[in-house]
């Protein structure tokens, strides 16, 4: 794979680090280019393979015409040693006001309280959360505009990250911006890192993708882990255990275990409800090869073919499954449709 060197003398640091994430980044601009601010993020973390990640998503949502940040493999100096990572280009150029989905449902949570007896609804990292929210937000602010398109990037991204394995979809990688015009809109999808798995070392991959191959059913370790995992973003039901505090601002959120059926269901029926989801996943997903149109892409080579094995199965694998649970949800509709009619 191709990784873009960044040397420290073509380059302008901005002071300070970025605060935002586990990860150390930093912000900077290319000397004698027009293109804006760019952020590294440094891929140092227990060696893991999330920068691939960063990649193989962002060209998912290029195919799929999904907005993404713009995500690079790239290197930098620091301190004499080489550090690997992403670049990827700043999602709000124009300054925008950013409002995270954690304070959205924070907001939300405190409107409800206050303005409803102390009624307590406390604060779900789900769809139908965000919509309420949503809608609790315009009800309450004329001037703001918030139309459909806003819950429907919301949906199309919980959908491909379901597919993609994505872990780490809590409430603050949603961001939202308030345009000129005092829309809200959703900002690029982004930290996407945590798919595939690509959050564990580049060793523990490569000795499952090892251990895999000498069993009699290839995958099934891969399988059996992602049995076990439910997106971070729930449908309706939250699938962590999400716990605020408002003292410290600390907010602790952790799989709940055997949550990826419900989970499931709830997605393919959400589906089955909405035409235009339904329709993206039909008609720009189910039997295209995206994942190994996003590896060519990524410059996937032959010491890498163990990832793009392990992203090719799991997300094969998954639109399968939904596909499959689409169907039966579709039969049991008309089954009832049929019903009623009698």
């Amino acid at each position: 794979m191709e990784r873009l060197h960044i040397m420290p003398q073509n380059i302008v640091k901005e002071n300070g680090v970025e605060q935002r994430g586990k990860r150390a980044k930093f912000w900077f601009e290319f000397l004698n280019r027009d293109d804006g601010r760019w952020l590294f993020k440094h891929n140092s973390l227990n060696n893991t393979c999330e920068d691939i990640g960063e990649i193989l998503y962002y060209e998912i949502c290029r195919q799929v015409g999904l907005p993404c940040a713009e995500y690079h493999l790239a290197s930098f100096v620091e301190n004499g040693v080489e550090v690997h990572g992403v670049i990827t280009k700043d999602y709000n150029p124009k300054k925008y006001v950013e409002i995270s989905g954690a304070t959205l449902l924070i907001g939300y949570r405190n409107f409800i309280y206050d303005n409803e007896n102390g009624r307590e609804i406390g604060i779900k990292n789900t769809l139908q959360s965000y919509e309420l929210a949503l809608k609790n937000l315009q009800q309450n602010n004329a001037d703001i505009i918030i139309d459909d398109s806003c819950m429907m990037q919301l949906k199309k991204m919980c959908l491909i990250d379901y597919l993609t394995g994505q872990m780490d979809r809590h409430a603050y990688n949603v961001t939202f911006l308030l345009d000129e015009n005092n829309r809200l809109i959703p900002t690029q999808i982004y930290d996407n890192g945590n798919c595939f798995r690509f959050n564990r070392s580049t060793k523990y991959l490569q000795t499952m993708a090892e251990q895999s191959s000498q069993t009699k059913k290839p995958y099934g370790l891969l399988e059996n882990l992602f049995k076990r995992s439910a997106p971070m973003l729930g449908v309706s039901t939250c699938t962590i255990c999400d716990e605020y505090n408002q003292a410290s601002g600390a907010w602790t959120m952790i799989p709940k275990e055997g949550m990826l059926k419900t989970f499931e269901d709830e997605l393919a029926l959400l589906m089955l409800q909405n035409p235009e989801l339904q329709s993206f996943f039909i008609n720009k997903i189910y039997g295209e090869n995206l994942v190994e149109k996003a590896c060519e892409k990524a410059g996937l080579g032959e010491n890498e073919a163990f990832l793009k094995a392990d992203a090719q199965f799991i997300f094969t694998k998954r639109v399968e499954r939904l596909r499959k649970l689409l169907q039966k949800h579709t039969e049991n509709y008309l089954q009832e449709e049929e019903g009623r009619a009698k």
